[in-house]
């Protein structure tokens, strides 16, 4: 198909305004009705506040953020988190440099950040490394085509235009990887591009393919629900080899995630998963980190109310936390994690 180039311009336009809108009323439900009993544990003799950063303003992560930090500060005493908005690669050097106590990020983020490769290699962090705590937010990541494609294997995607969205993205680094691992880096061509321009590329025919994913087990972004809605998807399958290449990968594993599109006709989608979630400066009171780890556990049922971000958490916390630390073996624990985590037998 040739691509339509004017019909993409004038549809990514469109994309813009409904994709904006959607996150500015998203934003605005959640602090409207995050109204928690207050139950306190003490945390500390006097105040204690520190920064979360978070991820853009209005991303997954800021509104899994906003719910956390409110149940927190209902819930123990003395104790304020306070999220802000900002990447977290640089939130990442922030607690390196001890400028940081808690920080929002993921399993291949904090693999490469203890063992300065990937993303760190050029410019190795010195100092603090960020430690576990809850890493309990998996997102698995997958390619669709439109299911009249001749398209049907990963290998398929040779000489095909694609995008795995764009360099300043954070979920571009980990999906490049993937295809570096798989041997196809290189042997299609890449089209860089956000999110909320991919309906529209698919649609004129600009790309034949599109990273899409499903996160926490539930839910998908906006621009994604656009793509399903011009398109009927079909994804693209990975061979045995594949799987392997993929579960060899530092801090990412080969799993099949919860079908949530009604236009792809198969219960489970085959892709990559990593697991988000916060993480801790070994600077951090142990204490106060215990107290962090075990209110958000006994609490998981009230959150996933707020935010479907804890739903996975809400259900099968041991599962998550167990594949999350043997994907990302030279990331420590934080002390104040260990211990709760120990008292309930997740670990030993």
């Amino acid at each position: 198909m040739k691509p339509n180039i004017k019909k993409w311009e004038e549809e990514k336009m469109k994309s813009k305004v409904i994709t904006k809108g959607a996150l500015l009323i998203l934003v605005g439900i959640v602090s409207a009705v995050l109204v928690f009993p207050t139950v306190s544990a003490p945390a500390a003799d006097k105040k204690v506040e520190w920064r979360l950063v978070s991820g853009p303003e209005g991303s997954f992560g800021y509104v899994c953020a906003t719910v956390w930090a409110k149940y927190l500060k209902d819930k123990i005493k003395n104790f304020v988190l306070y999220p802000e908005a900002g990447p977290t690669v640089k939130a990442f050097r922030k607690l390196a440099e001890g400028n940081l106590m808690a920080t929002y990020g993921n399993t291949v983020l904090a693999e490469q950040s203890n063992t300065n490769t990937g993303i760190f290699e050029k410019a190795p962090l010195k100092g603090l490394k960020p430690q576990h705590a809850l890493p309990i937010v998996p997102f698995t990541y997958f390619m669709v085509v439109d299911k009249k494609s001749n398209m049907h294997t990963m290998d398929d995607l040779v000489g095909r235009n694609a995008t795995i969205t764009t360099p300043a993205h954070g979920i571009f680094p980990p999906a490049m990887y993937v295809m570096q691992a798989l041997g196809l880096w290189g042997k299609y061509n890449q089209k860089n591009m956000a999110l909320a321009d991919m309906a529209s590329a698919m649609t004129a025919g600009i790309v034949e393919s599109c990273m899409m994913f499903v996160a926490s087990d539930g839910t998908t972004a906006g621009a994604l629900r656009e793509v399903e809605a011009r398109i009927d998807l079909r994804p693209l399958t990975f061979t045995e080899e594949q799987k392997k290449k993929i579960q060899a990968i530092p801090g990412i594993t080969f799993s099949e995630a919860k079908n949530v599109f009604k236009e792809i006709k198969q219960d489970k989608i085959p892709g990559w998963t990593y697991y988000y979630g916060w993480y801790f400066s070994p600077k951090a009171d142990p204490d106060i980190v215990y107290q962090i780890v075990k209110t958000t556990y006994e609490g998981r049922k009230e959150l996933a109310k707020f935010a479907i971000g804890f739903t996975p958490w809400s259900e099968r916390p041991g599962e998550l936390l167990k594949e999350a630390f043997a994907r990302t073996p030279n990331v420590p624990l934080h002390a104040g994690a260990a211990k709760f985590y120990k008292e309930i037998g997740i670990i030993k």
